[in-house]
């Protein structure tokens, strides 16, 4: 069963399309929803001519490059506090469903350290449950176990959007099949390993090793937390 509306001539000038489309163009950035934590990067900033190799780098990784921005990341213990990072646009890792968690993978190029220095991280931006507990701080139950062979955490935290909630009338509910829905809340993290692919390692040793050390975290986090132990760890 679908829900639909009524047809309507949308050539129409007073038509509800033209009419949503104007006063869509009426608002700013935000109210468009436009993420504003994302935007251009100036390629007339000094700091590029000490990023030209972190450019070229992240350009390697990214076949649907076709250009850079700069995204900021909250600290974990103050979300007031923010780092920035320079990425490349538009990612070749994106969820392309309306459904689900919307996650987004790709590297990052830290450009708050000191004295023209730079670091490559991680980058996790997805949506998460509402009430449920922030990557962040299972990573940090995790360094205090001592869990061996995890990335360590770099920084992350809610992005300061309103909760997407479900908003569906309940007279809808009664006579529309309805998927279980639940809130949740924009969040972004950066770790300070990036993996390679499967197919980048050159010698079956290296690639063997990094096997067994993630089995060696997985074993471990099974011991500590008494959950069923993960490869992919």
């Amino acid at each position: 069963m679908a829900s639909v509306t009524q047809r309507f001539k949308y050539q129409d000038s007073k038509s509800p399309l033209t009419e949503f489309i104007w006063h869509y163009s009426q608002l700013d950035c935000a109210q468009q929803g436009h993420d504003l934590t994302v935007t251009l990067w100036d390629e007339s900033d000094p700091r590029n001519r000490w990023l030209r190799r972190e450019k070229e780098e992240l350009k390697r990784h990214n076949e649907l490059h076709e250009g850079f921005r700069q995204m900021t990341i909250n600290d974990r213990d103050d979300p007031t506090i923010q780092k920035t990072f320079l990425i490349s646009y538009p990612q070749d890792f994106m969820a392309r469903s309306p459904f689900g968690r919307a996650t987004q993978g790709m590297r990052g190029c830290d450009l708050d350290l000191e004295g023209n220095r730079s670091k490559m991280v991680y980058i996790r931006d997805y949506w998460r449950p509402e009430g449920g507990e922030k990557e962040g701080e299972i990573y940090r139950s995790l360094e205090e176990k001592n869990v061996p062979n995890i990335p360590r955490f770099y920084c992350g935290n809610n992005v300061c959007h309103e909760v997407c909630r479900n908003n569906v009338p309940q007279e809808v509910h009664k006579t529309v099949p309805q998927p279980k829905t639940h809130s949740v809340v924009h969040y972004r993290m950066a770790l300070d390993r990036v993996g390679k692919k499967l197919t980048e390692f050159r010698f079956t040793r290296k690639l063997v090793t990094a096997i067994a050390d993630a089995m060696e975290g997985s074993s471990f986090l099974a011991r500590v937390y008494l959950v069923c132990p993960c490869p992919t760890l």
